[in-house]
């Protein structure tokens, strides 16, 4: 177990460091292949220790290369997840901005059709607001 996790949380720091910090594609995979390196060459310097611990470096090596393999599609899929993640930001400022209205008309006191009408149409578009920002994945 613990060299389990001697491998893979340095494997998983160093790719969300690699993905934030790293703008091309070249870049990104030229840092992989520099962590693969390193990498072999602690397994090899290490291999006669190890006493049937391979399968576990073998299972990382793997890993490195299906990295370094989907690069692009898995840095395209963490940009649309911040783009999901933007969207649902200005849904939640827009729905405040709303309730904010919406409270503003009740303190009112204003018994119009016009208030009346207008305090329908906030709440009609608060939950059009709700539902679309429900289709986006997270509630929040």
């Amino acid at each position: 177990m613990a060299i389990s996790l001697s491998i893979f949380i340095p494997f998983l720091i160093y790719f969300f460091f690699i993905h934030y910090s790293v703008s091309t594609g070249l870049g990104r995979k030229l840092a992989w292949i520099l962590f693969a390196a390193v990498f072999f060459g602690l397994w090899y310097t290490r291999q006669d220790t190890l006493e049937g611990y391979d399968t576990i470096y073998m299972i990382a090596i793997i890993g490195f290369l299906l990295v370094l393999i989907f690069d692009s599609k898995i840095h395209e899929y963490f940009g649309m997840f911040e783009a999901r993640k933007e969207r649902r930001r200005v849904f939640n400022e827009q729905i405040a901005h709303i309730d904010n209205d919406i409270a503003w008309a009740i303190r009112s006191g204003a018994d119009t059709p016009e208030a009346r009408e207008n305090l329908k149409n906030l709440r009609k578009r608060r939950d059009q607001l709700v539902r679309e920002r429900g289709g986006l994945g997270w509630s929040r």
